[in-house]
């Protein structure tokens, strides 16, 4: 009974080849653009910035937000997740858009993946001696 709900913007929606490819496998997928709406039946929750620099738009600063979209973790969105979910992010949280709200970056359930970061340093640190000896 595994459902993954694809919430977000209309300008970031999921590829149709990629929806396909789920639908063969037999993936029940559902997509939306207000976590809000599917909050109270998400056990895991993994959250990423917009991609600006990979729009097609070729002015992505332009771009503002549709009124209707709510894409971000803010206190009202982990009152209505279960209480054992968890929201994951890998950082780095856009500035511009606080995808996770700066009041819940503290609790228990938000996991920002730090690791990530600091695996990442030591991977180019690694890389660069293999290339520099």
């Amino acid at each position: 009974d595994v459902r993954i709900f694809l919430i977000s913007s209309q300008r970031s929606r999921m590829k149709d080849d990629i929806k396909d490819h789920l639908r063969e496998r037999g993936v029940c997928f559902i997509e939306g653009n207000d976590i809000r709406e599917f909050a109270s039946r998400l056990n895991a929750v993994y959250v990423i910035r917009d991609q600006k620099e990979y729009s097609e738009d070729t002015q992505p600063s332009v771009i503002t937000p549709n009124p209707t979209d709510f894409l971000f973790i803010d206190e009202n969105v982990l009152n209505l997740l279960p209480c054992d979910s968890i929201v994951m992010h890998p950082l780095p949280i856009d500035k511009d858009v606080m995808e996770i709200r700066p009041e819940v970056e503290n609790d228990l359930r938000v996991v920002c993946l730090r690791e990530q970061v600091d695996n990442g340093l030591f991977t180019r640190m690694a890389e660069l001696e293999m290339t520099l000896t």
